[in-house]
């Protein structure tokens, strides 16, 4: 049993404002790039069969500046050192600080001068 894909060529719904689920169609969750995350409570067991089977692989990495690291490195993020995809320090700094306001990159630097984890003097604005 496959995992359940989203189909773009059919009506689907974008929940405002995004979670880890940012698309939802027959039932089921999906993210921001489609992958399939769960399913409302009524939704068909082959998909939870499928879960437990390990068919699910992790996504590959697609930011230019990920390149495989576990970690984020906020501190060089914020001094225009190291380079990812915006969402992934939003998760980084929320998962750190969670009454952060990450809403843009300046309120995402201003949060980590903040917390003490860059100086504001070497965050690149």
């Amino acid at each position: 049993m496959a995992l359940p894909q989203l189909d773009k060529n059919r009506h689907f719904g974008t929940l405002c404002p995004p979670s880890d689920a940012h698309f939802w169609q027959d039932g089921h969750y999906f993210g921001v790039d489609g992958r399939y995350l769960r399913s409302d409570a009524g939704a068909n067991g082959a998909v939870k069969a499928a879960l437990s089977a390990s068919e699910v692989k992790k996504a590959p990495v697609t930011d230019e500046g990920d390149k495989g690291e576990d970690e984020i490195d906020l501190a060089g993020w914020a001094r225009g050192e190291k380079k990812y995809g915006f969402f992934s320090v939003k998760a980084a700094v929320k998962a750190l600080y969670p009454d952060a306001d990450v809403g843009t990159a300046k309120s995402t630097k201003t949060a980590l001068v903040d917390a003490g984890v860059v100086s504001h003097d070497d965050v690149k604005w």
